[in-house]
């Protein structure tokens, strides 16, 4: 099938990367088509030698013959990172996403798995049971991210942009067994579950050095504070980079208008005060998101300068350190 996929595709819309030289093969697929359908797919897939899967762009699957991504990419035995970059259009059946739906029975066809993106992920699905232990990376996210929604309604109000309640998160860490995870990125709404959720993940992974969190409030949500969320992740005594979006229900309407109105810089400067006191390593480098005129950025910060012990740790921007665009 996805041979036949990549023969269909026309030559402009295709980033392909071929490295057939060793071991490795590698294929990125960007700018797909506007829709891309399985329709009635076979399992013709064989690609035993590649270890590298990006797939990017909108996905329209008939939910009466598709076939689950784990039979779809069965054929890829050695496959190390799968990355799966996928929206939907509004009205969508968001399970067609599941890489492992209940009620399937097979084995899991990657056992050397390390690094693995999921769009929209389902607490039903039943992949992450099986995840190999010696899995390093994971990102359960928005495609694109949720705060464009918030942000951008106009770019993506015809898309299908469900996001998971921390109730929801919570159950889907507590079914990985990958106690080497060292990168992990999450996007999810407040709930009264919050805090169990942000504490189980420093007893499920405590290798972590890398967590990306986009946290956004909603009617469900307690009245935690971004320190009582640092203080969660200040339990994750290996972190050495965070990246933090964190909306509370006092931001939620900071973010119209001018992007770079002086209240929304010290809004940011404050909680990366409070979360560079709370953490338990002193040189996380940290990063909050911000919006921009045209997206949004992640922006370092670090100590500033000039402290005043008086009135506690102040953090600025680090003026020359890497923006990057977020999506």
């Amino acid at each position: 099938m996805l041979a036949l996929l990549l023969r269909s595709l026309h030559s402009d819309t295709i980033n392909l990367i071929y490295n057939n030289v060793g071991p490795f093969v590698s294929i990125h697929l960007r700018r797909l088509p506007w829709v891309w359908s399985f329709g009635k797919c076979d399992t013709q897939n064989h690609w035993p030698r590649l270890r590298d899967l990006h797939i990017h762009g909108e996905l329209e699957l008939d939910p009466d013959h598709h076939l689950p991504f784990v039979t779809l990419l069965a054929g890829m035995p050695k496959l190390r990172v799968l990355k799966l970059h996928l929206f939907m259009r509004r009205g969508a059946d968001k399970r067609i996403l599941q890489l492992w739906p209940k009620g399937y029975e097979g084995c899991f066809p990657w056992p050397d798995l390390d690094d693995l993106t999921m769009s929209f992920p389902s607490p039903e699905d039943q992949i992450y049971c099986h995840f190999p232990h010696t899995m390093r990376r994971l990102s359960l996210r928005c495609f694109p991210h949720h705060c464009f929604y918030l942000w951008e309604t106009e770019m993506v109000n015809h898309l299908h942009l469900p996001v998971l309640y921390a109730s929801e998160m919570l159950e889907i860490i507590s079914k990985i067994n990958a106690p080497h995870l060292d990168y992990l990125q999450l996007e999810y709404r407040a709930d009264a579950a919050e805090g169990d959720f942000l504490d189980l993940l420093s007893r499920k992974f405590p290798r972590m050095t890398f967590l990306e969190i986009h946290r956004f409030h909603s009617p469900r949500a307690s009245d935690a504070t971004a320190h009582d969320i640092a203080s969660q992740l200040a339990k994750l005594s290996h972190l050495k980079t965070l990246r933090a979006n964190l909306d509370f229900e006092h931001t939620a309407d900071w973010w119209s208008g001018n992007p770079n109105r002086v209240e929304i810089v010290e809004m940011l400067q404050q909680t990366a005060a409070t979360l560079a006191s709370t953490l338990a390593q002193q040189d996380v480098m940290l990063w909050l998101l911000r919006r921009v005129l045209s997206g949004a950025t992640w922006v370092l910060f670090h100590p500033a300068d000039r402290q005043d012990p008086a009135r506690g740790l102040r953090m600025e921007i680090h003026r020359g350190g890497e923006r990057m665009y977020v999506l």
